[in-house]
């Protein structure tokens, strides 16, 4: 499961639905100006969709990846961080039970 916040989904969002009018990639600025969010945020957003494998950058321009996960959107980071830590618990108390 991948876990993002709703602003990492509402760019998300918006990189998948202009996905059939760029086929060679969206440029960062055409999102940037459909969007409502501060330059920083817009960056720390797709730095964290990228690390997450949701998207590609390259050379100015944004393409969605293929995801064959759930996605699951929560409020903020800190819940994001929730979340990531019960996933791990979970994981961590089915590798025990498989040990014991």
């Amino acid at each position: 499961m991948i876990i993002i916040t709703k602003k990492e989904n509402i760019i998300y969002e918006e990189i998948k639905n202009l996905k059939p009018e760029f086929i060679d990639g969206i440029p960062e600025k055409i999102i940037k100006m459909r969007v409502d969010i501060s330059e920083h945020d817009y960056h720390e957003i797709l730095n964290d969709l990228q690390s997450k494998n949701l998207i590609i950058r390259e050379n100015g321009k944004i393409k969605p990846q293929k995801v064959k996960d759930e996605i699951k959107v929560v409020e903020n980071k800190r819940e994001v961080k929730i979340e990531e830590l019960n996933q791990l618990e979970k994981e961590a108390i089915k590798i025990i039970k498989e040990l014991a």
